[in-house]
């Protein structure tokens, strides 16, 4: 969809800057480590990059089911005009079409009364949910087969037993209550699985919350600009923790992410209002103003971070995306130049969710080749250029697997399932 091309562009940039913070951080001698300005950088642009995928998010809430409930308008309806064949007559097919973009307040009320939570619910698991258990399923009863086999080991003889006997122990107490209770506990915070999988969860929750979404789109924009100031207002306030604590939980990120995903579909009802030309230029100075304050006073209130420890504060995670959606918004009438990047651009979009599933164990293959080089050393201090290098390989690896995976299963229909597709 055209009106949609500023919105793949910034997803494909969204998942580069991800793949590339997370290079940097199996990476950390690529840059100097007392180098506080490449630092805070890295952390500016992943963050700002989490904090698009949210945004986009919410903002699709509302643009896709929008689109859908005037493209369901083109089917034929009980009172259609109907030949012989049980086609449309001539007259039905030549009235005017609907126009998919759904702007005024009054029209996106009555879009949202009819809004299927269960089925979006269940499209979106299907999605998100279904792959990120695949993946991490057979993970952690790896990991916890392990654990159970050196317990066993080091508590009894566990040499005499036989083969057979060996495993059907370990697996016993692999798959007792206990370590599926562990399990389920690990899957629902995502972290304790692979670092980069804290996102899947939030994303899901988020998705169960749905017809919350649907009912803040249901009421008057400044019922909605009220309930937006309130969610960011509890967030910094109930979501304060510690600055020593760099690991926060799913409940906390849900919270902390939800006036953010409120934001995106706040954003797609008003684009028209809130996307005026000119106006990049006034959320950068907004962005600029929350930077210096945050330089001057510091991130941190009595010891306490927002969430994030050295990351982005709530007001300047909203900046930074509204600005990126306000600059990106000339790409809907054109393209990139040159075409090689609007190509790129497009394809890491079309493949950001098997990008993000796929790349943490591809920056490890490829950062454990890069460590056993002999001559490692001097690789090390072309610094940036490998950390760019590094993160085109991953991209690229990434993105060859995903459609290698298309390719073998693409006569199958479960090919929408296993990566998302649909």
């Amino acid at each position: 969809m055209q009106q949609l091309r500023s919105l793949h562009y910034l997803r494909g940039a969204a998942v580069t800057l991800v793949v590339a913070a997370h290079v940097q951080s199996m990476w950390k001698a690529l840059l100097p480590g007392d180098n506080r300005f490449h630092h805070m950088l890295l952390v500016f642009l992943h963050g700002g990059a989490i904090g698009v995928f949210f945004v986009l998010a919410g903002f699709l809430f509302h643009h896709q089911h929008v689109a859908e409930s005037s493209m369901s308008s083109l089917k034929p309806t009980a009172t259609s005009t109907l030949d012989k064949r049980g086609q449309m007559s001539p007259t039905e097919m030549n009235r005017p079409l609907p126009v998919v973009r759904i702007q005024t307040k009054s029209q996106t009320q009555g879009t949202f009364d009819c809004f299927d939570s269960t089925q979006y619910i269940k499209r979106r698991f299907v999605k998100l949910g279904v792959p990120y258990l695949l993946i991490c399923t057979p993970v952690l009863l790896r990991r916890i087969f392990l654990e159970e086999e050196q317990r066993i080991k080091n508590q009894s003889d566990y040499s005499v037993l036989e083969e057979d006997a060996q495993f059907g122990l370990v697996w016993t107490r692999t798959l007792s209550s206990e370590n599926l209770q562990r399990i389920l506990l690990q899957l629902c915070n995502g972290r304790d699985v692979i670092y980069a999988y804290w996102f899947i969860p939030v994303m899901l929750g988020l998705t169960l919350l749905s017809p919350l979404v649907a009912a803040f789109l249901r009421c008057s924009s400044m019922t909605q600009a009220g309930l937006l100031v309130f969610s960011y207002l509890l967030a910094l306030v109930v979501v304060g923790r510690p600055s020593g604590n760099n690991k926060p939980q799913t409940w906390q990120l849900l919270l902390y992410f939800w006036p953010v995903y409120l934001t995106g579909a706040f954003l797609s009802v008003h684009r028209e209002s809130a996307f005026k030309k000119g106006g990049e230029w006034i959320t950068l100075g907004i962005l600029c103003v929350i930077l210096l304050g945050q330089i001057e006073f510091g991130s941190e209130v009595a010891g306490h971070v927002p969430l994030v420890a050295n990351g982005l504060g709530l007001l300047q995670l909203l900046w930074t995306c509204w600005w990126a959606f306000v600059v990106t918004q000339k790409y809907n009438k054109r393209r990139l130049r040159p075409l090689f990047l609007h190509l790129v651009a497009q394809r890491l979009a079309d493949a950001s969710l098997e990008i993000y599933l796929l790349h943490p164990w591809v920056i490890a293959f490829v950062t454990g080749l890069v460590k056993d080089w002999e001559d490692k050393d001097r690789l090390m201090r072309l610094g940036c250029f490998v950390w760019a290098f590094e993160t085109s390989v991953v991209l690229v690896v990434c993105f060859g697997l995903s459609i290698v995976w298309r390719w073998m299963v693409g006569k199958f229909r479960f090919q929408r399932v296993t990566f998302g597709r649909g």
